[in-house]
Formats: C-alpha cells, structure tokens, sequence
C-alpha cells in the first residue's frame, strides 16, 4: 500500500463550522442516565451507546469505532477510522483529501455542530488486495464566526482553550470520501459514512 500526497494550484483551508439553539436532550442526560420521559427512567438504568459502524460500496469497507463510549472532561477521545481494499485487483488507486477519513460532530444536549477541517491538498492511496488505511482522530476541529450565538461560541472557545470537549452527548457523523481511479470500480466518487456517539461527564 502506497500513499501519497501533492498541493493544489492555491491550497486552502476547507473550514467547516455551524451552531444549533437545541436545548438539554429529555431522554438521555449527558451522563448517559436516562431522563425524565424516557423509557428507562424508572429503571434508571444506563444508555447503550453505539460505539462502532461499518459501510461498504462495492470493494471497499469503512468501519468508524471508539475505544471507549464514555469520557471525562477534556479527556482525550478515543476514535479511530479504517478503509479496506476488499477486491483482488493488484493495485488500485484513489484520491482524496490528505486523508479520506472525515469526523464532523454534533453536540445533542446543546444542539450544536463542531465542525472538521482539512487542507484543501490533493492526496491519494494504491491499495492492493486486503490493504487497510486507519486513522485515530487527533482532537477537535471547528470554529464559529462572529454572528454566531455568544453560547456557540463560548462552546467552542472552551473546546479550543482545554483541546478537548466539555460535558455532553457527542455523535460523530463519519465518513471516508474518495475517487476511484481504475478497475471495475474506476471513475466512482464514494463517501461511506457511519455513526458512533459517546458520553463526557464531569
């Protein structure tokens, strides 16, 4: 398995960020007990979150996982992404960004997105049969801008400031996005996306 890596012609950086106005999730608490008009409230007993995923399109397999499901606060998260070359093709090739894994998320208590970012560069990969790439998701990314709610963005400067992520429910909304470039398979764009979600307590 090979990777490689070239500039555009005027590299950039693809920021993406957006806010929400949702309140507390009644279901579920940040601490993953259940609330008040949930179903397992009166047993008190704890959510089951989901901590794994895995899509396929054709020769290619994208699987997203955590290590663990739940977290302190500002704890490092645990999460990592793997795309597999299923098929018998000798080499075969696709592009991307720097890297095909993408790990945008949202914020359920407080109804908010935390974006993801990557230089806008050109970068590729040859696969050969049963190669894998994995990828383990090196912190928060986001942003907000001026006209975004003060609460938004004081979320997000607390992320920033302490590297990782205050109490709430998080859902990663991950996806590998990339071109095949020949085989059975060549000229396809894909995106494989997958879900997994876990707790940060105090």
């Amino acid at each position: 398995m090979k990777q490689t890596y070239f500039a555009g012609a005027s590299a950039c950086l693809l920021f993406l960020s957006a806010c929400g106005t949702g309140g507390q999730d009644d279901e579920y608490r940040a601490d993953g007990t259940a609330g008040e008009g949930s179903e397992d409230e009166a047993e008190g007993q704890e959510r089951e979150l989901q901590t794994s995923d895995e899509a396929e399109d054709g020769d290619f397999t994208y699987r997203i996982w955590l290590d663990e499901a739940y977290y302190q606060e500002y704890e490092e998260i645990l999460l990592h992404a793997e795309l597999t070359y299923t098929g018998d093709e000798e080499e075969i090739d696709i592009t991307h960004n720097p890297s095909p894994f993408w790990f945008p998320m949202e914020e359920r208590d407080r109804g908010f997105e935390v974006g993801y970012y990557q230089i806008d560069m050109g970068g590729g990969t040859t696969f050969g049969p049963g190669d894998s790439i994995t990828e383990t998701f090196e912190g928060p990314a986001g942003g907000y801008g001026e006209t975004d709610p003060e609460s938004y963005r004081t979320f997000m400067e607390d992320i920033h400031e302490n590297e990782g992520f205050p109490k709430g429910h998080y859902v990663v909304n991950g996806y590998a996005e990339f071109t095949v470039m020949e085989g059975k398979q060549g000229g396809d764009h894909i995106r494989l996306e997958g879900e997994v979600e876990f707790i940060v307590g105090e």
